[in-house]
C-alpha cells in the first residue's frame, strides 16, 4: 500500500533530522532502507507500516536485512542513532504547519531568483478543497504564479512546460500575471523541473525560451536484487530530477548536477545494492554516451571477515 501523506512527511523529517545532527552513517543506512522500500514490494509494505506508526521495535524489524542489531555493535549504534532521531523528527513535524494568520504561504524557492508561489484557501483561489487548510500538502489542487529573478512574474509559455500544464495558466496581460489554476501535484512537479532548468541555463525572465532540438534522449537505467529498471527523459534536467528523487536529494547547500552532487550520489549508492547508469542517447546515430555510472556494492555476509 502507498504511504499516507503523514508517513511521507515523517520520512522526510527523519532524514532531515539525521542530516542536521551529522549522523552520516545512520543517514546513509536509512537512505538504503528507503531505496530498498521503493524496489522491493514486500519490504516496502513493512517500511510503510513503520513510517505510519514509528517505534523502536518496528525500526529494528525493518533493519534486519542490513545487519544484526544484537551481534554487530557498530550497526546497533547506527540503528540507535536513527531511533534517537525519531522523536525530534516528530517534533519537527508538529512545528512545521504554517500559521493560518495572514493566510499567505511562502513561495517555494528554486534558486537563482526563481520561485513558485502556491496558494489555497476557502475563497479567492482556484484550489481544491476550497477550505482553509494548514499546509499546502493537504490540498489536491492549488493556484500558482511563477516568479523569476528580480521578482518579475513569468509567462509559463516561455519555460517549455508540457502543453497540458501550460493550458492551466491564464494569458499573461499587462494588468496582471499569468495564473495557474487547479494545478495538481504532477503539474507542480513539471513546473519545478522547468524552473530548475531555467536556473541552470540562466534564462532571463524577459528572454526567449530555448527550443529543444529533440536529438537526444536521456536514459536512466539500473538494477537491484528485485530486477532491472529503465526510464527515458526528453531533457537532462528531467533525468536528474528522477535521480534526485530515487536518492532522496534535499540538500539545499549542494547544487544539483554539480561535482559535489555526484560525490554525494556515489556515497548514497555505496550503501545500497542498487546500480545506476546515466547516459545520453543520440537518436541520429543511436549511440549512447555514458555520463555517470555507479555499480552496486555487495555487502559482506554478516558475521564474516571481509575478503583480503
Amino acid at each position: 500500500m502507498p504511504p499516507s501523506l503523514s508517513a511521507k512527511r515523517f520520512i522526510r523529517s527523519l532524514r532531515k533530522t539525521l542530516f542536521d545532527r551529522g549522523n552520516r552513517d545512520a543517514h546513509l543506512l536509512f537512505d538504503a532502507m528507503v531505496l530498498r522500500a521503493k524496489a522491493d514490494g514486500g519490504y516496502g509494505a513493512e517500511f510503510v507500516c513503520f513510517a505510519e506508526v514509528p517505534s523502536t521495535v518496528a525500526l529494528r524489524e525493518i533493519s534486519r536485512p542490513f545487519g544484526d542489531y544484537w551481534k554487530d555493535l557498530e550497526f546497533a549504534n547506527r540503528i540507535d542513532e536513527i531511533d534517537a532521531a525519531m522523536l525530534p523528527a516528530k517534533a519537527r513535524l508538529a512545528a512545521t504547519p504554517r500559521s493560518l494568520d495572514g493566510r499567505i504561504f511562502p513561495a517555494i524557492e528554486i534558486g537563482g531568483g526563481w520561485s513558485l508561489s502556491l496558494q489555497g484557501d476557502s475563497a479567492g483561489y482556484a484550489c481544491r478543497p476550497r477550505e482553509r487548510l494548514a499546509t499546502l500538502e493537504e490540498y489536491d489542487l492549488l493556484e500558482g504564479v511563477i516568479y523569476g529573478p528580480g521578482g518579475e512574474t513569468v509567462d509559463p509559455a516561455r519555460l517549455g512546460l508540457p502543453f497540458a500544464v501550460r493550458t492551466k495558466f491564464t494569458d499573461a496581460r499587462d494588468d496582471g500575471p499569468s495564473i495557474g489554476t487547479h494545478l495538481d501535484w504532477s503539474d507542480i512537479h513539471e513546473i519545478r523541473i522547468s524552473l530548475e532548468q531555467a536556473r541552470r541555463v540562466g534564462l532571463a525572465p524577459a528572454g526567449e525560451a530555448p527550443a529543444p532540438d529533440g536529438r537526444y534522449t536521456w536514459i536512466l537505467a539500473g538494477n537491484n536484487r528485485c530486477g532491472e529498471f529503465m526510464s527515458a527523459h526528453a531533457s537532462r534536467a528531467a533525468a536528474l530530477d528522477e535521480i534526485s528523487e530515487i536518492l532522496g536529494f534535499e540538500d539545499e547547500d549542494i547544487a544539483e548536477d554539480s561535482p559535489e552532487y555526484w560525490t554525494w550520489a556515489e556515497a548514497r549508492l555505496a550503501a545500497t545494492s542498487v546500480s545506476l547508469n546515466f547516459g545520453k542517447l543520440d537518436k541520429k546515430t543511436n549511440e549512447i554516451v555514458d555520463e555517470w555510472r555507479q555499480s552496486a556494492v555487495e555487502p559482506e555476509p554478516a558475521g564474516q571477515d571481509p575478503a583480503p
